[in-house]
């Protein structure tokens, strides 16, 4: 880090152009060396300079980009893009914490999609999240709509926005069907067990992006539960049991994943209520 006490220096050494922007403090006169303003109007995130060097100081710029496109619903400019997709790999150098507390962000947007899919596209994403990677093409049966790496996106973007750990339950809740694959005498995909092999890769995952145990064990506890199925038929002994099972504290939170993935398979409107 070399300090400046001119301002223009400071400001070219910011990620992008919406963020190198600065007021006089006693002139009131806005510093725009960069064309962020223009950029803010026209949704651009644009890297300021040499976008690969800006990457090269600081990989964790290029998830930041995914959050901002995720948060703001802006448009990541060509240059900036490409320098993204040809310095992935940097992203390994960057601590897990860093890269969970960005990845919050983006399961924190309107749209998580966005910003999940901009990580595959520029190649991140094999190297946060490799697991997803996995399932992009694994076609499914049924009502599924969607393989089931779009079918986890979209469940994410199903889940109510405002409770963060269910939307990475959302994310992760079939992680496992890669491994789980199999076929019946008819040819059909079936998945059997891909629950408790979801929650064991998403364990994996949560541990090496330091989740608390709290929040790691919360979300495991609605993988694991997620493949309930009530029918009319269900006595009051059986409520019980699943009550038991389920545990009345994460009751509410099973129910709205399931909401969550009835989304991902039909892509019905999304719920963002708590409701």
């Amino acid at each position: 880090v070399r300090f400046s006490e001119s301002i223009h220096e400071d400001l070219k050494r910011r990620d992008f152009t919406m963020n190198a922007l600065a007021v006089h403090g006693v002139t009131g006169v806005l510093i725009d060396d960069h064309g962020g303003r223009s950029d803010i109007k026209h949704r651009v995130i644009r890297a300021i300079g040499n976008p690969v060097q800006r990457f090269e100081e600081d990989a964790l710029r290029m998830l930041r980009a995914c959050r901002f496109a995720s948060q703001l619903e802006f448009t990541i400019e060509q240059h900036t893009l490409e320098a993204m997709t040809l310095c992935a790999e940097y992203i390994t150098h960057v601590s897990p914490e860093r890269i969970k507390d960005e990845l919050d962000g983006i399961l924190g947007s309107p749209t998580p999609s966005t910003g999940l899919e901009l990580m595959r596209t520029t190649g991140l994403m094999k190297y946060i999240l490799p697991e997803l990677i996995d399932s992009v093409g694994v076609e499914q049966k049924g009502n599924h709509q969607f393989d089931v790496y779009h079918h986890s996106l979209i469940s994410c973007d199903g889940a109510p926005r405002e409770h963060l750990l269910l939307r990475w339950a959302a994310l992760l809740h079939d992680v496992g069907k890669p491994e789980s694959r199999d076929t019946d005498e008819l040819g059909i995909p079936t998945f059997h067990r891909h629950e408790q092999l979801s929650a064991n890769h998403a364990d994996r995952i949560m541990r090496r992006l330091c989740f608390s145990n709290r929040d790691r064990e919360h979300i495991l506890h609605l993988i694991r539960n997620h493949m309930y199925h009530y029918t009319p038929e269900w006595s009051d002994a059986a409520v019980r049991r699943f009550l038991a099972q389920a545990g009345y504290d994460a009751v509410e939170d099973l129910f709205a994943l399931r909401r969550a993935d009835q989304h991902g398979t039909f892509g019905a409107a999304p719920r963002h209520d708590s409701n």
